[in-house]
């Protein structure tokens, strides 16, 4: 979790499991998820990551500089025990 002190938005990062929600189906057990809340608690934009069937993904940390989200994600079945990406995204729309 990241809270930007400007405009008191929260940014979370983790995973979803399948049969969480409609919302996040997800291909096989596990999607890494990035979030942006704003400061009453609406979904500003979300971003889930799937970098393929059968690998488990989830966003071990957040950051942000510049306007960029930089989120480190794990990949638990490659390499459980170090960063699989580091992915920056823009702040204003997720994208990136």
């Amino acid at each position: 979790m990241y809270l930007d002190s400007n405009n008191h938005n929260i940014l979370l990062g983790g995973f979803v499991g399948a049969g969480a929600n409609s919302y996040f189906t997800t291909t096989d057990s596990l999607d890494g998820v990035i979030i942006r809340l704003s400061s009453t608690a609406a979904v500003e934009w979300f971003v889930k990551l799937g970098f393929g069937k059968s690998q488990y993904e989830t966003v071990q940390s957040l950051t942000m500089n510049n306007n960029f989200v930089y989120a480190f994600v794990l990949n638990t079945q490659a390499n459980p025990d170090r960063p699989t990406a580091l992915l920056k995204l823009t702040y204003e729309e997720g994208k990136v």
